[in-house]
């Protein structure tokens, strides 16, 4: 979704922002006629001229009416030699060619120059006169809006993958905690505890187990919820709820999940009695609704385990299912928990039956 946004907007950006020159012409018109433009060179000595002379004679007064007409777009030299030059116009032009001394002949001289001479129309294109305001800012903006996208997207991705491996960094931070906690208050020969087993179902699938504790009382599945906030829960429903930081977000009921843990525990020891499912939060949880007896906190762990005084095993019966466990716990290797990893993987790619008609 990220990458799709990110494409959005910079095909947005070359739309707005087009590369594209473009040239723009000048037009030399007047309200009554149109007049050949002399070159830069022979408007500056025009200039020069009419500095010499008094701003009353004749000569002045006829020097600014040719500058007022013929030098308000002067030609360049390049120019002036494809509109002038033809086989019978000579290479050098003489600037008083143009001006004449006397004003009153100036419609002959004209005529007779402009009978030699190609018309040139009134507009007049400005050679290579190339502008573009948006190309520079769009050579700007461009190296730095695809760093910015690129450093979005390795962001993204890196957010998603500390995520998820933050998730489960506290789930193995509450694990410990409660080992910690079973091994300080039950002695050695009293319980045995086993962590992480990969184990496999009636049908065949593999399933993870947090945390087995092997009493003569019974075997205690334990699911640990290292979670924070208020916990919202019905043992009916499949999903509850938690609050944190005025967000909610759903998980999945872990009474339901902790069950499939016990089935897989009661296949691997071939027992029908004896398992007991145990969900366990962090402390810093609150329930906000009624829970069922085996969902604690840890700081009630150890009083629900002790609340179950009957013994189910015998000292044999015991030391079997411990032998057998632990036997579990060397095959739980890293390959195992890769397998299981893989078939939930393609569990969640599996299409959903859709309702048949």
């Amino acid at each position: 979704m990220l990458l799709i946004k990110a494409c959005v907007l910079l095909l947005t950006l070359l739309a707005v922002l087009p590369v594209a020159a473009f040239e723009t012409t000048q037009v030399v018109t007047s309200s009554s006629e149109s007049y050949q433009q002399y070159t830069a060179a022979t408007c500056i000595l025009i200039d020069s001229e009419m500095q010499d002379k008094t701003p009353n004679s004749a000569r002045y007064l006829e020097l600014k009416r040719q500058h007022t007409r013929h030098c308000q777009a002067p030609l360049t030299a390049k120019h002036a030699a494809r509109v002038l030059g033809n086989a019978n116009t000579p290479k050098s032009i003489n600037i008083f060619d143009f001006i004449e001394d006397n004003s009153q002949d100036e419609p002959q001289a004209r005529a007779q120059y402009e009978s030699a001479r190609p018309t040139v129309s009134a507009t007049k294109r400005m050679p290579e006169a190339r502008t573009n305001i948006l190309y520079p800012l769009l050579v700007t903006i461009l190296p730095w809006f695809i760093l910015l996208l690129v450093f979005s997207l390795l962001l993204g991705v890196m957010g998603r993958y500390f995520k998820k491996h933050a998730a489960r960094r506290r789930g193995q931070a509450g694990e410990k905690r409660i080992e910690k906690r079973l091994k300080s208050c039950f002695a050695k020969g009293e319980c045995r505890i086993f962590t992480n087993l990969v184990l496999s179902t009636d049908s065949g699938s593999l399933t993870e187990v947090d945390l087995v504790l092997l009493c003569r009382s019974g075997v205690f599945v334990i699911e640990s919820k290292n979670y924070r906030g208020w916990i919202f829960g019905d043992p009916k429903r499949a999903t509850w709820t938690q609050v944190l930081h005025k967000r909610r977000s759903q998980f999945q009921n872990p009474l339901h999940q902790n069950y499939k843990h016990c089935l897989a525990i009661a296949h691997c020891l071939g027992l029908a009695t004896g398992i007991e499912s145990l969900v366990v939060f962090s402390d810093q949880v609150t329930f906000k609704t009624q829970m069922p007896a085996n969902v604690v906190q840890e700081v009630g762990l150890v009083s629900y385990i002790r609340s179950f005084k009957h013994e189910v095993f015998t000292a044999a019966e015991f030391n079997r299912h411990g032998e057998r466990l632990a036997d579990v716990q060397l095959l739980s290797d890293k390959a195992a928990k890769r397998r299981h990893l893989d078939e939930l993987n393609m569990r969640r790619k599996e299409p959903k039956m859709s309702a048949i008609d």
